[in-house]
């Protein structure tokens, strides 16, 4: 059941006040504040929905799954602007990935939520997770960061560029342009390869008939506008402060960090995640780095289930709140 929270006198890390707008969100599993709490972060094109139905995330959350919903409560917020509540920002409002970092914890703190067991975010979800982290407010005893990472390259941001581009005008053509740009960081040639082989669907090839799926589903379920907003975001990651450095915003966090990076991610790429890991090890942080091993690229945490399951479930054996819960 979506539900919502209004947040009021917001003022974006630019210092714009925003009039109020929704924060929407959904529970599974047992009641807030009836067992270990777990948060979700989604990614660019999913929403609140984790499991069910029309769940994103079914192979992973639901009861005995990796994030078990009989022994825990399992939380997910919409990025607000996403449009999955009905709600968009104004075309002039853009935020960054910090500014919902911090519209988040606003959230948490009105649910009265001061501690979190497991938080478990891949994708911009991630990059927005990275700067909750930072922000220290919370406390986040255990973070998973999948396919993910506390800043945005210039690689991202160049991509992004161009998806601003196609989306300026925020019409149905732009957005499945972009999405199919999108799709070319998504995965790989070795996994275009393995799937299409060249093949001709008519006069078309298979692989073109493919992307042209993608753009047409997103328009049936996204917004034009939405994906913009959330391109921004993405475009805009970054935990660490101009006048800061990730070793002075960092040392403060009492968290166990659980890096897991894709081999193939050509968006998020891994060895931006060697560097913070080895960040956070120098700093004396208790850090694993998993790796998930696929064809697929950036899309093979949606993928590659049983290797995402298998990471999340033993992070999960070795909590004893969750273990015993």
């Amino acid at each position: 059941m979506l539900r919502s929270i209004e947040i009021s006198d917001f003022e974006t890390v630019n210092k714009r006040v925003l009039d109020p707008f929704p924060l929407s969100y959904e529970v599974f599993g047992r009641p807030l504040g009836s067992a270990p709490l777990i948060l979700v972060g989604h990614a660019l094109t999913a929403n609140s929905s984790l499991t069910g139905d029309k769940g994103w995330w079914e192979p992973i959350v639901g009861s005995a799954k990796a994030i078990d919903t009989d022994r825990a409560t399992v939380l997910c917020f919409n990025i607000p602007g996403n449009g999955y509540d009905g709600f968009f920002f104004d075309r002039d409002i853009q935020l960054t990935a910090t500014d919902i970092a911090r519209i988040f914890i606003t959230g948490l703190e009105s649910l009265s939520i001061s501690e979190v067991a497991l938080f478990v975010a891949g994708s911009v979800g991630g990059g927005i997770a990275w700067s909750m982290v930072a922000q220290n407010r919370i406390h986040f005893k255990r973070f998973v960061p999948i396919a993910t990472d506390w800043k945005s390259t210039d690689w991202i941001i160049a991509h992004c560029h161009i998806q601003e581009r196609l989306l300026e005008e925020e019409t149905e053509w732009g957005l499945k342009l972009a999405r199919q740009h999108a799709m070319l960081t998504y995965r790989t040639p070795q996994s275009f390869d393995s799937r299409f082989q060249r093949e001709r669907k008519s006069s078309n090839y298979a692989v073109e008939s493919w992307l042209d799926y993608h753009g047409d589903a997103l328009t049936s379920r996204f917004h034009a506008r939405a994906y913009r907003h959330l391109n921004q975001i993405l475009r805009q990651i970054d935990a660490v402060p101009e006048d800061q450095t990730f070793e002075s915003v960092f040392a403060p966090v009492k968290t166990e960090f659980y890096v897991v990076s894709i081999t193939s991610d050509l968006l998020f790429i891994p060895t931006e995640d060697d560097k913070t890991v080895n960040s956070l090890r120098s700093l004396g942080k208790p850090t694993d780095h998993f790796k998930i091993y696929s064809l697929h690229g950036h899309d093979a945490f949606l993928i590659e289930h049983d290797q995402v399951a298998a990471v999340i479930k033993g992070i999960w054996s070795q909590a004893k709140e969750l273990r015993e819960a």
